[in-house]
């Protein structure tokens, strides 16, 4: 299936299609990843706790991975007014990002309190797990609702 600009575009209610889907949206989620963790270690240079960094790092990551999926993966989609899709793609990721930050937490404050102290001591893995769990939650959000063709 070719999109309006004559590129090939996924059917997305095949399971290949879905799946070639998620894959491009994991792509972009890199990029998100990049900025995350980039700004992760940058903020904790200039005096942030790591706690304080895990959460100030996620806004830019998220804008990025809003436009890049806007203009990328989902570009076949039926668009809506940018302000709008931010919002509802920002307020869907904070309730991925909850459970990335969540998960990060338990990992890094938790686990250590009852003598697992690996991923206290290895921070960046920490990132990981909860980084998984929010990237398929954001997944099926935006798949589902964000940049669905059926609502308005």
């Amino acid at each position: 299936m070719k999109d309006s600009h004559g590129r090939i575009s996924p059917d997305a209610h095949s399971p290949a299609g879905r799946f070639l889907e998620f894959l491009h949206f994991g792509f972009v989620g890199l990029a998100g990843l990049a900025v995350d963790v980039s700004l992760y270690y940058l903020l904790q240079a200039t005096s942030f706790s790591h706690l304080q960094a895990r959460a100030l790092s996620f806004w830019p990551a998220v804008s990025t991975n809003w436009l890049f999926n806007r203009v990328s993966t989902f570009r076949h989609r039926k668009k809506r007014q940018r302000l709008r899709q931010w919002a509802e793609f920002t307020a869907t990721s904070t309730l991925g990002f909850c459970l990335s930050w969540g998960t990060y937490y338990f990992l890094t404050t938790w686990l250590p309190a009852v003598g697992m102290t690996f991923f206290d001591e290895y921070r960046f893995i920490a990132l990981f797990p909860g980084m998984a769990l929010a990237t398929l939650f954001n997944y099926l959000v935006s798949t589902f609702f964000i940049y669905s063709n059926h609502r308005d």
